[in-house]
């Protein structure tokens, strides 16, 4: 008979957790002792240092989801529109509307619309799926989950740079076979936070 007792409670299983948690806030910390993290390219561009492939890799797994489906326009934006931005000096949208048709209403118009499209379509999904994970795995209560991720995800993105968000995607992404692997031998671990007779 399998236990349906939510959270995890093996010390292997906590372990792993917070050593994952330790790493990924460690190179946040390593991030805010680098020299040159005070300026826009700094931020932004990671201090045009970093090689080709940890770029690709981390805009390739951070962007996946449904939007992958729309390679097409993918390409287009590759070869028409990101010449455009870069011999401009533009980093964003908004950016370049402005500075290609005046004014400062247009910007701020786009610059809303797309947080707002980002925080109700991603944002919001992303942060429930972390604190259903927290609460079913450890047991803690959902609104406190769901602070904590909001206030780590604030200080890791106002604190850090585009370094740390590329190191981090390629922790957290690129081993993603070792992580099916396993999921794969903690079957058992995953039947008992799961029961199959609840899914029925």
């Amino acid at each position: 008979m399998l236990d349906s007792t939510p959270g995890i409670s093996h010390w292997g299983d906590i372990t792993v957790i917070s050593i994952y948690f330790i790493a990924v806030l460690a190179v946040g910390l390593w991030s805010l002792c680098r020299p040159n993290r005070g300026s826009v390219k700094s931020y932004f561009l990671a201090g045009r240092d970093m090689k080709w492939f940890p770029v690709g890799a981390s805009l390739f797994s951070s962007n996946i989801g449904s939007e992958h489906f729309s390679m097409f326009l993918v390409i287009c934006l590759a070869w028409v529109f990101l010449p455009v931005y870069v011999s401009s000096g533009v980093y964003t949208l908004p950016e370049y509307m402005s500075k290609r048709f005046g004014g400062t209403r247009l910007r701020i118009y786009l610059s809303c619309l797309s947080l707002i499209l980002y925080i109700v379509t991603k944002l919001a999904v992303s942060i429930y799926a972390g604190a259903l994970f927290i609460n079913l795995s450890l047991g803690w209560d959902m609104y406190l989950s769901i602070a904590g991720l909001l206030c780590i995800t604030g200080l890791y993105t106002v604190l850090g740079t585009l370094l740390i968000v590329i190191i981090s995607v390629l922790l957290t992404r690129q081993y993603g076979e070792k992580r099916a692997e396993l999921t794969l031998i903690g079957r058992k671990k995953l039947q008992i936070l799961f029961p199959y007779d609840t899914l029925l």
